[in-house]
């Protein structure tokens, strides 16, 4: 399983150490969407981002990855970036280490997290990838934005350490470690 380019199919189980993790869309759609469900959005730019991303395709990262040699790439989904990571690590007995604030958001959806508009999925997502976490001093609302439940999310690629510029933040490295263990710095 993993993403496919026209050319090339991305494994999730390609996944080495000292590969960088590159996120190429920002996260938080599940809870912005459950937010605008609820009438809770009143600033129009957070709505317009929102879709914009959502409707951004994930071609043109798909295409610089394949050029850059990318073997591992999963989309992130309804798993969240916690989950896609997760399953991504287990299937390459690797772990990894995200840089918190390298991670893009969407413009709104702490102060949303914070008021408790977080779906169902995104706390079934929590609870999944909890015993594989290690969080550190990082509170239950940044959790839960990392394992929001995507609609229409962007990928997350493992970028080859010698390659070129990646089509999106580097948000972390995969390591040595047991296999699926996420540590968030």
């Amino acid at each position: 399983m993993g993403v496919a380019h026209p050319d090339h199919l991305f494994r999730i189980s390609a996944a080495r150490p000292d590969d960088r993790l590159v996120l190429t869309k920002p996260i938080g759609t599940g809870i912005l969407s459950s937010a605008l469900k609820a009438g809770r959005i009143d600033d129009p730019y957070i709505t317009q981002r929102m879709v914009e991303s959502m409707v951004c395709l994930n071609e043109s990262a798909a295409r610089a990855a394949h050029d850059a040699g990318c073997q591992a790439a999963t989309d992130v989904t309804g798993f969240g970036l916690l989950g896609h990571l997760r399953k991504m690590l287990e299937a390459s007995s690797c772990a990894a280490t995200l840089f918190v604030d390298r991670i893009p958001l969407l413009p709104g959806v702490r102060r949303f997290a914070e008021e408790g508009i977080v779906p169902g999925g995104t706390r079934r997502n929590v609870e999944w990838v909890e015993h594989s976490l290690h969080h550190g001093d990082f509170d239950d609302i940044t959790v839960a934005l990392l394992a929001d439940a995507q609609t229409s999310g962007g990928l997350l690629l493992c970028w080859p350490d010698k390659a070129g510029e990646a089509p999106g933040p580097v948000i972390g490295t995969v390591t040595e470690g047991p296999a699926g263990r996420i540590s968030l710095v």
